[in-house]
C-alpha cells in the first residue's frame, strides 16, 4: 500500500545522491609574441647605414698612406668640422623640400662614407705607429658626424617622398603645415647634434 511505502519514499527523496562530475583540464597554450614588423623609418635608416658602410669600406681601401693634418686649435678644428658636417645638413634640408631630392640622400651618404673610411684608415695606421692622439682626434667626430648625416639623409628622403606624393595627387593624413613643422624640428635637432660633434672635435684638438 502507498501508506506503508511513504516513509521509504520520503527517505530516498531526502538523500541527494550526486554523481561525480568529470572536469576536463583544457590545455592552455600561449602564443609566442610575433616579431614586430620594422617601421619604414627604421628600414630606411638601416638601408642608409648599409650604404654608408659600403662607402667606408671603399674609402678605407683607397687610402694609400698619406698624411692628414688633424691638428690645430679649438677654433680652427671647430669651424672646419662644423663646415664639413653643416654642408651635408644644409644639402639634405633643401633637398628634402624638393620632390626630386630623394637620390641626394643615398648619394651623399655614400660620399660621406668615403671620407670617413679614408680618415678611419689613416687613424688605424696612426694607432699602429703609436700615435693614439691622432686617432682620438678623428674617430669620435667621424662616428657622430656619420650618424648625423644618416639621420639627415633619412629625413631628406622621407620629406621629399611626401612632397612628391602630394604633388602627384596622393592623399595623406598629416597636413602640410604639421609635416613641415616636424621636418623643421627634426633638422634643428640634427643641426644641434652636428654642432655638438664639432665642439667635441675642437676640444679634442685643443687637449690632444
Amino acid at each position: 500500500p502507498r501508506s506503508t511505502l511513504f516513509p521509504y519514499t520520503t527517505l530516498f527523496r531526502s538523500v541527494n545522491v550526486q554523481k561525480r562530475r568529470r572536469y576536463r583540464v583544457r590545455r592552455m597554450t600561449r602564443e609566442l609574441p610575433t616579431e614586430r614588423e620594422m617601421s619604414p623609418g627604421r628600414r630606411l635608416y638601416m638601408l642608409l647605414t648599409v650604404i654608408a658602410a659600403a662607402g667606408v669600406f671603399a674609402g678605407a681601401y683607397t687610402y694609400s698612406g698619406g698624411e692628414i693634418n688633424a691638428g690645430g686649435g679649438f677654433v680652427s678644428a671647430f669651424v672646419t668640422s662644423l663646415c664639413s658636417v653643416g654642408i651635408y645638413v644644409l644639402l639634405f634640408f633643401f633637398g628634402g623640400l624638393s620632390a626630386v631630392g630623394q637620390p641626394m640622400g643615398y648619394i651623399l651618404c655614400f660620399f660621406k662614407g668615403l671620407g670617413t673610411g679614408y680618415l678611419a684608415a689613416y687613424a688605424a695606421c696612426a694607432m699602429k705607429s703609436g700615435d693614439v692622439c691622432a686617432a682620438l682626434n678623428i674617430l669620435p667626430f667621424e662616428a657622430v658626424s656619420m650618424v648625423t648625416v644618416i639621420l639627415g639623409a633619412r629625413e631628406n628622403i622621407r620629406m621629399s617622398s611626401y612632397i612628391s606624393g602630394r604633388s602627384f595627387g596622393a592623399s595623406g593624413e598629416a597636413s602640410d603645415e604639421g609635416s613641415l613643422r616636424l621636418y623643421l624640428a627634426k633638422f634643428a635637432l640634427i643641426l644641434l647634434t652636428g654642432i655638438a660633434a664639432a665642439a667635441m672635435r675642437g676640444l679634442m684638438a685643443a687637449v690632444l
